[in-house]
């Protein structure tokens, strides 16, 4: 029998997502994988906790379809088809009338998703291609999630904002952020973002389709394009027990991507390509989706 989790993961090729919602900010300066699926805790900040997605075993299969929802209400589920695919495989996940469309790797290897749309049942559904664009039916799962706190999924890692506990990010987080109120960090989050990094314009002419967010490679060279920057930013913020979100649209008639943080009841707004003065702020963002 294959087992529904593996220990090992990919880091996948593409993502998509649709989430249609309508937002406006002023702007203003003020992605999980991993080698292991280990649960811990880390006393971080005014939050005091960040934690990592881990396996509970309580395993839910519909036709090829593997899920572990028994953290659910902390914001996140484990996915994966056992044994693989030879075939491009595509996960959605509906809840009401929203819907997002990912890229599963078809290595059969466990991934990580957000409960990004708050409490309430979700509907999670496997598609594997048959032909060309076309996908077939695979598999579905339905899970009632209610939330320990509305915004717990923006506390951990995920697909897109990928981090491990070894990452350079996390480091540099505690390091910069150490002994610090939550406030005090957000502000010397965005600070370092606008002070110690570059817009990478040749990724930004280069980048393929679809591509991830590269956090590490984001660290390595203290250059990247708008949704790495973001990544970075909310990767570092959740490190310290701060909910953030990387938020994906359109500023102005641009696609982008910026970030939006919480603290202490207070969303906060952060274009860390703008304060690099890479891009041309504007004063209406429309946000199409989240993670």
């Amino acid at each position: 029998m294959t087992a529904c989790f593996s220990t090992h993961t990919v880091r996948p090729r593409t993502f998509g997502a649709e989430l249609f919602i309508k937002i406006r900010h002023k702007a203003i300066l003020p992605a999980l994988l991993f080698a292991s699926f280990m649960l811990f805790h880390i006393a971080f900040g005014e939050n005091a906790v960040t934690a990592w997605p881990g396996p509970t075993g309580q395993m839910l299969t519909g036709g090829r379809l593997c899920v572990d929802a028994g953290n659910a209400q902390e914001g996140y589920f484990l996915a994966n088809v056992p044994g693989g695919s030879s075939r491009r495989l595509k996960l959605q996940v509906t809840m009401q009338d929203h819907s997002l469309t990912y890229d599963l790797n078809q290595q059969g290897i466990t991934e990580v998703f957000p409960f990004q749309m708050g409490s309430g049942e979700y509907v999670i559904s496997l598609f594997e291609n048959i032909a060309g664009r076309k996908y077939a039916h695979a598999g579905t799962v339905k899970v009632a999630v209610r939330l320990r706190r509305e915004d717990a999924a923006f506390l951990y890692p995920n697909q897109y904002i990928n981090y491990r506990p070894d990452s350079t990010v996390i480091a540099e987080a505690e390091h910069l952020c150490e002994g610090l109120t939550n406030r005090e960090a957000y502000e010397a989050v965005c600070q370092y973002m606008a002070s110690g990094f570059a817009y990478d314009y040749v990724r930004a002419l280069t980048v393929q389709a679809g591509a991830l967010p590269d956090i590490d490679r984001c660290m390595g060279t203290r250059m990247g394009i708008c949704q790495d920057l973001a990544a970075v930013t909310v990767a570092m913020l959740r490190s310290r027990g701060i909910p953030a979100r990387l938020v994906i649209g359109y500023a102005g008639d641009r696609y982008h991507a910026w970030t939006l943080a919480d603290i202490e009841g207070e969303e906060l707004f952060f274009d860390p390509s703008a304060a690099l003065d890479a891009f041309v702020s504007t004063e209406e963002y429309s946000a199409e989706r989240f993670y």
